[in-house]
């Protein structure tokens, strides 16, 4: 018993000595061995090697507790990085090509070892209408294209990547709450952007070059495009002012107010008629489905216009919207363009021409048309029309097929939806809207810049997961009723207890 009880002095002399070695000396190792290669990287140029290795821990966690937290990432910083050369364009190496097909993959380990629970959702005619579109437009690149290298990175950029955030944002099923928490993202993205297109105009000397393709004819951003800016900020002001009815703080309600109001003289400001077009549509909405958030914006922002205009402070801003409704020239010399891309789709319905070939062979088919014939070889003006002619009529289905899924799906979930959630019918109503703004654009312009192409995806997929659950994005087991159509009978309350009104 004493033996059990007690050590055996004999014991203690067959212990093998342990080392004197302090237990943070593996840590002081891996510092200094780190800190080495550290320094060897930033000597050797490529420091941005050493700042992703500092931030790949952090971001690690981040993605992994809020996956949802890639678009937020994706939607401010792309941006930035999307038209620019040197050492930034490794940005977008990691924010565009890299980060939402990590995240997938990320979700799907973490799943798999049982990090994370719950039920996914079933992919169904949407995603098999994608599948089926990537699959046949990489056939056609390895039969069509003569770099069919570069093809298939083009392709990856324009329709894999935004096809990807669709695909995370379905994976996810975000909540209301976690919908509603992108606010802040779109919000800084209309003060980032519209500081880069007021300094366009005003100081242009202090931005980067490749921002400045368009400066002191149309405001771009730092997007390149005055019809991607545009969209970016319908999509962008749109939430903003829906997210203006479920404020109760007065001085944020008022700055959402005031950003929706900017981003409609933002697009203003792009001087393209196509954003116009979009931009009316989408206030013609709102006006519907937020009336009682525009009515003060409108009453607000009546009289300051006028100001302005009698003051001739926007004088060259007025002259220069006379002068693009007054010319119609060069919306009338697109017609050889469409002309030559319906013979292409007329002589190749099936196959088409191959992705990106629309400019190698559109020259041979433009002829005159209504006594106009571009003198010069010019870009596609019309998206769709350059789906048709480039990819033939079912692969063109196949990419405009999940849209016209959801849109009927939505039509049929509209009655079930919330009245009183952020994600409700009004925010669907709100996102269908913003979609139709790219329709009007791409018909009049061929949406190349992959922050666009992206955005349209990433609005499909919130779409997708408002109508395919409506219930479990609502948060509350099932759909509320009742209230006014475009405010939340949350806010009513509120209103009816604080006492007061819009």
């Amino acid at each position: 018993m004493s033996s059990i009880l007690h050590d055996d002095p004999r014991s203690r002399l067959r212990r093998p000595k342990s080392l004197p070695v302090p237990p943070s000396l593996p840590l002081f190792v891996v510092a200094g061995l780190g800190g080495s290669l550290a320094a060897s990287l930033v000597q050797a140029g490529l420091w941005y090697l050493v700042v992703a290795a500092l931030l790949i821990l952090p971001l690690f966690v981040l993605l992994h507790r809020a996956p949802l937290a890639t678009v937020a990432i994706w939607f401010v910083v792309a941006p930035f990085v999307l038209q620019t050369g040197g050492a930034v364009r490794y940005g977008f190496w990691a924010v565009h090509r890299l980060l939402p097909i990590v995240v997938l993959v990320l979700v799907a380990v973490s799943r798999l070892l049982g990090f994370r629970t719950g039920r996914l959702p079933r992919l169904g005619r949407a995603e098999l209408m994608m599948a089926g579109y990537v699959a046949l437009t990489l056939v056609s690149i390895g039969y069509t294209s003569d770099a069919p290298g570069a093809s298939i990175i083009d392709f990856y950029d324009r329709v894999g990547v935004p096809m990807l955030l669709y695909l995370l944002v379905r994976v996810m099923q975000p909540s209301s709450d976690a919908i509603q928490r992108l606010v802040p993202a779109a919000a800084f993205v209309i003060v980032t952007q519209g500081i880069i297109g007021a300094l366009s105009w005003s100081a242009p000397e202090v931005l980067p070059q490749d921002w400045l393709g368009r400066a002191g004819t149309r405001t771009t951003g730092s997007l390149a495009s005055p019809s991607v800016f545009g969209v970016t900020m319908l999509a962008a002001g749109s939430l903003a002012l829906h997210a203006a009815a479920f404020e109760t703080r007065r001085v944020r309600r008022i700055l959402l107010r005031v950003l929706f109001a900017l981003s409609v003289v933002l697009m203003v400001v792009t001087f393209t008629r196509a954003v116009w077009g979009a931009a009316f549509v989408g206030v013609f909405v709102l006006l519907v489905v937020h009336r009682r958030e525009m009515r003060p914006v409108a009453l607000a922002g009546i009289p300051i216009v006028i100001v302005l205009l009698l003051t001739g402070t926007i004088q060259r801003q007025v002259t220069t919207i006379e002068k693009r409704f007054g010319t119609e020239d060069t919306a009338l010399q697109r017609l050889p363009l469409a002309d030559a891309a319906l013979q292409m789709v007329e002589e190749k319905p099936i196959t088409g021409f191959g992705f990106g070939n629309y400019d190698k062979f559109d020259r041979e088919y433009q002829r005159e048309v209504a006594g106009f014939l571009p003198e010069k070889d010019r870009a596609s003006h019309n998206l769709y029309l350059t789906l048709l002619a480039e990819q033939g009529i079912l692969v063109a289905a196949l990419y405009i097929g999940p849209a016209v899924w959801w849109f009927l799906r939505s039509i049929a979930a509209y009655p079930r939806l919330s009245r009183s959630s952020f994600a409700s019918r009004t925010l669907l109503v709100i996102l269908w809207t913003v979609l139709a703004g790219h329709v009007v654009v791409n018909n009049l312009s061929n949406m190349r810049v992959v922050y666009g192409l992206g955005q349209w995806w990433l609005i499909l997929g919130l779409i997708a997961v408002i109508v395919s659950s409506p219930a479990e994005i609502d948060g509350n087991g099932g759909s509320a009723t009742g209230g006014d159509h475009g405010r939340s009978l949350a806010m009513d309350a509120i209103e009816a207890r604080t006492g007061r009104s819009s």
